[in-house]
């Protein structure tokens, strides 16, 4: 399933809505971070610094995306649970990812488009994972892991927490008769 189409990313670029929460951020290949505090003195010039920076070949990353489109929406619906999506966009002559790092949720990736190579740490054992479109991979909360771009790239994590289905003897509620009392 194709949950991103070219004239999506348009259109991601141009929404007013994701501007406006501030959802675009750049991978500075140096600190392989990202810089939150960015300032800028209208929503254009915000679109125009992005742009830019695609252009230069400094990876995209855009939160707010779950409910961009019906087709994410449905996806998100799968895991019973609250869900941050991000989009991570490598241009053509892009590199830049971050280092070795862990999340705070379970996280689900889907290549949209391109290839990267996902590396996990368990155990002190590296495991390699080499992705292409339309290829998945789950990596629970707290693995270390990284991805390393293979050109051009996008791809659309999911970040979510594992609903735990707590059963409880006899239900919420008591096996007492209630009774209701008329005052007379």
């Amino acid at each position: 399933m194709h949950l991103l189409e070219a004239a999506d990313l348009n259109q991601i670029f141009s929404s007013y809505r994701l501007l406006e929460k501030n959802s675009f951020y750049i991978i500075d290949p140096v600190t392989k971070t990202y810089q939150t505090d960015l300032q800028f003195s209208s929503l254009v010039e915000y679109n125009k610094y992005i742009q830019k920076m695609y252009e230069s070949g400094r990876t995209i990353i855009v939160k707010n995306l779950e409910n961009f489109n019906l087709k994410i929406k449905q996806q998100c619906l799968n895991f019973k649970s609250h869900v941050d999506v991000h989009m991570y966009l490598v241009p053509n002559n892009g590199i830049d990812s971050f280092g070795f790092h862990t999340d705070e949720k379970d996280v689900f990736i889907k290549m949209v488009y391109g290839r990267k190579t996902f590396e996990t740490k368990v155990d002190q054992k590296v495991h390699i994972y080499e992705l292409s479109q339309g290829d998945e991979l789950y990596i629970d909360q707290g693995v270390e892991h990284r991805a390393i771009a293979r050109g051009a790239s996008c791809l659309l994590s999911f970040g979510y927490t594992k609903s735990i289905d707590y059963f409880v003897p006899g239900g919420i509620f008591h096996n007492e008769v209630q009774t209701n009392q008329v005052n007379p």
